[in-house]
């Protein structure tokens, strides 16, 4: 199964149509997707929080 990520409807598009979520993402880092972020410095934190699975989709129960 092929999704595409949708930062700007994440709730509607992904959360709530393939019940799962982004769990983890980490504080103080804004919700947008990496080609957006502001700094290398915030690409990175995320890419370490997904790399140590920090960061993780979860199913929803």
């Amino acid at each position: 199964m092929d999704i595409t990520m949708n930062y700007q409807n994440y709730n509607k598009s992904i959360v709530l149509i393939y019940g799962i979520k982004l769990d983890g993402w980490p504080v103080g880092l804004p919700f947008l997707a990496p080609s957006h972020m502001h700094t290398i410095i915030e690409v990175h934190i995320l890419r370490d929080a997904l790399k140590t699975g920090a960061c993780q989709w979860k199913k929803l129960t």
